[in-house]
């Protein structure tokens, strides 16, 4: 057989192993890229802040400290419950609603609340638009940072109060559950407007989640307990509030007590209670 055609039987062989060569198995793939996350596992939850509320307000001079609380809030949470970064909604404090403290423990103070009313533009000689208008002190909630937990259910568990500690009437499988509190610390951040002017906040915040029976992942809370961690800081200058009449004029004598006797700075300290809306 000459050399060449022994090379040409050779390769004849080769091309013939090579068609009998079986195709490597498909590389596998992991479930959870066939089969990605199903979007109703999302658990989300309306919530509306009204009514009464306790938002305490602190100005520390350097010769006096001023002190008093906001009563009425208002709000709409849109909170995801699976993942809480996701949740936005809105907190406002009536401004009108403030009650100044008098010295000691002498209580409020009819006084000092209408001069505080005045400063904030919503004065009784102030047309009632106006008033309206320069009411409410609104954060826009537009995101969530580091929370403690990324789930309600997944929050740190706290011991009910009295007023949550009875049974409630669950499934036979669920019988003797009792009303269970998760709690997350996170921090909100958005837009405060108050007076026309808007400026970015962060409010460190810790959110209570009441839940009627067990934290399950598709539990839903029956009411939101907020409060922050730490007061926010309101400047009075950022906002333009200063000394004014009722009827909202500017009284330039006053400025020397903002500083010595008022604080420059408000330090606001909320807690809100938010009820689940009917779906």
């Amino acid at each position: 057989m000459t050399e060449r055609r022994w090379l040409w039987w050779l390769g004849l062989g080769l091309v013939a192993l090579a068609c009998k060569r079986e195709e490597p198995p498909p590389e596998r793939k992991e479930p959870w890229l066939a089969h990605p996350p199903d979007a109703a596992s999302t658990v989300r939850a309306k919530y509306t802040v009204g009514g009464r509320c306790d938002a305490k307000v602190e100005l520390k001079g350097k010769e006096a400290t001023v002190r008093g609380a906001f009563r009425v809030c208002r709000g709409e949470l849109d909170v995801d419950l699976t993942d809480l970064a996701r949740s936005r909604g809105s907190l406002a404090v009536d401004v009108g609603s403030i009650e100044m403290l008098g010295d000691g423990d002498a209580g409020r103070s009819d006084e000092l609340t209408q001069e505080a009313q005045n400063w904030l533009d919503v004065g009784a000689s102030r047309p009632e638009a106006e008033r309206e208008r320069m009411r409410w002190a609104n954060l826009t909630i537009t995101g969530i940072r580091d929370p403690s937990s990324a789930t309600a259910h997944g929050g740190r568990r706290e011991r009910a109060a009295p007023e949550d500690e009875e049974s409630v009437a669950l499934p036979e499988e669920d019988a003797g559950a009792k009303r269970e509190q998760r709690s997350v610390a996170l921090t909100l951040t958005g837009q405060l407007l108050l007076h026309k002017v808007r400026v970015d906040v962060e409010v460190p915040v810790r959110v209570t989640f009441h839940y009627g029976g067990a934290a399950t992942s598709d539990a839903t809370p029956e009411r939101l307990s907020i409060t922050t961690r730490r007061p926010l800081l309101v400047s009075l200058a950022a906002h333009d509030i200063k000394p004014r009449d009722s009827a909202g004029v500017f009284q330039a004598q006053g400025l020397k007590l903002i500083g010595t006797k008022v604080g420059s700075e408000a330090r606001v300290s909320l807690a809100a209670v938010a009820t689940r809306k009917a779906p």
